[in-house]
């Protein structure tokens, strides 16, 4: 069969083909509920502690809302959906600026609103990538497997966990504090 030069198949430039045949390992996030984040809602000072069923506490909750529904569209063009009601929490003072080029911002307040948000989508990282910060992990002796809770300094080398309760036994020994010490007299016997 003749092939003319409008049959030869396109050849895929160099990076493009070595980043399609490159295997890619998923990411798992530590909690499958998904991960707190927190975000900024700025508020009028006019608008804060604002009584019930007035125009200004109407505007004041419009005006968290739509910065809420801000904040939920900025996550999740970036993969993320909101999964629990944001909290809102204040109202607080902005900190005082630094330096004299940080802009001082007058006649607002600050909310905080923390929810938990859940990738939409999964995560891939190239498996070279992954190799080498496991690579990197040996070398510098630190375990990115193990539990992250910062009691766990102490616990065995598979997991990082430690018994909670043996943990606090040990420590009340070394401390040497004794078991009558917590109890709170004849409340504590049994019946």
């Amino acid at each position: 069969m003749l092939t003319t030069s409008t049959d030869v198949r396109r050849r895929v430039p160099y990076g493009r083909q070595a980043g399609a045949t490159s295997l890619k390992v998923e990411l798992v996030t530590d909690n499958p509920m998904g991960e707190w984040c927190e975000g900024l809602v700025r508020v009028p000072d006019r608008l804060c502690n604002a009584l019930p069923d007035t125009n200004e506490k109407h505007e004041f909750d419009r005006v968290v809302t739509a910065q809420l529904h801000q904040w939920e569209a900025y996550r999740k063009a970036r993969g993320w959906q909101m999964v629990t009601t944001p909290k809102v929490r204040g109202p607080f003072d902005p900190p005082t600026p630094t330096t004299d080029g940080d802009p001082k911002e007058d006649g607002v307040k600050w909310y905080f609103a923390i929810a938990r948000f859940r990738r939409t989508e999964r995560l891939w990282r190239p498996l070279e990538e992954v190799l080498y910060m496991g690579d990197m992990a040996r070398v510098y002796g630190e375990k990115p497997d193990a539990d992250p809770l910062p009691w766990n300094k102490d616990g065995n080398d598979d997991t990082g966990w430690i018994n909670p309760l043996e943990h606090a036994e040990q420590r009340r020994k070394a401390l040497g504090l004794k078991r009558a010490d917590y109890l709170f007299g004849p409340l504590d016997e049994p019946l």
